[in-house]
């Protein structure tokens, strides 16, 4: 956490998250904010240091996207984010009121790390995020079954929790909606579990503001993804 003071139960201003629309971390808390109408993106030039800079410094002294501040309240890391803005301004995404619900939830988003670990050498590489594997095909195998591990475990129903999404969901999602572009396909021969794809519409059709994911500009996953192809 950065310079920071107690948040207030509504926001007194737009809330902002910083971070770039194809950025899979970043997006999510992006999303969720634009979803409950609270912020929006605030864009970080990544390419010019501006992560780096003192003043980003102070609201993430890691140097890292995304970040949120919400007033003088500062915070870094998704999951952090995601919690915070359910709990500030969306208990029905994290109902601490129920705590076996919220343990679903956290399961669900501490043990992504497998899929994130699995993904970056199938995703990553496509959007020029990491190098290319010397195995393409394990790579891409080990994805897939890291994928359908995370599928199978946590969804019960249609999103984590049932029927509705959690920050669970909005965690998962775009980096799934990332490896359903058809990039991923034609560069690295990757093919999405269906089961994943209709992961990923169902959460499309359910939050409105999801959309970002396919239009921000010329740089949201989508569009990214389709400028690699």
């Amino acid at each position: 956490m950065g310079q920071c003071t107690a948040a207030p139960a509504t926001p007194n201003t737009q809330i902002k998250i910083h971070g770039v629309p194809m950025s899979q971390n970043a997006v999510g808390p992006i999303v969720l904010a634009m979803e409950l109408k609270i912020g929006d993106m605030e864009f970080c030039d990544l390419m010019k240091g501006a992560h780096k800079e003192p003043s980003y410094l102070k609201i993430h002294p890691y140097g890292q996207i995304p970040a949120l501040q919400d007033g003088a309240f500062c915070l870094g890391e998704s999951n952090a984010i995601l919690r915070y803005l359910a709990l500030a301004y969306a208990k029905h995404l994290y109902p601490v009121s129920s705590p076996k619900v919220c343990a679903k939830i956290d399961f669900a988003m501490e043990t992504f790390s497998n899929v994130y670990q699995a993904h970056m050498p199938v995703v990553y590489v496509v959007f020029g995020f990491a190098q290319a594997s010397s195995d393409q095909g394990a790579a891409n195998k080990a994805y897939t079954e890291a994928i359908q591990m995370w599928l199978n475990t946590h969804l019960t129903g249609k999103f984590v929790t049932g029927d509705t999404p959690s920050i669970a969901d909005y965690k998962a999602v775009p980096f799934f909606f990332a490896a359903m572009q058809p990039a991923c396909k034609k560069k690295v021969g990757f093919v999405p579990p269906p089961r994943m794809v209709k992961y990923c519409e169902d959460f499309m059709a359910a939050v409105p503001a999801a959309k970002f994911m396919r239009e921000a500009g010329g740089f949201s996953i989508k569009e990214f993804a389709a400028s690699k192809e």
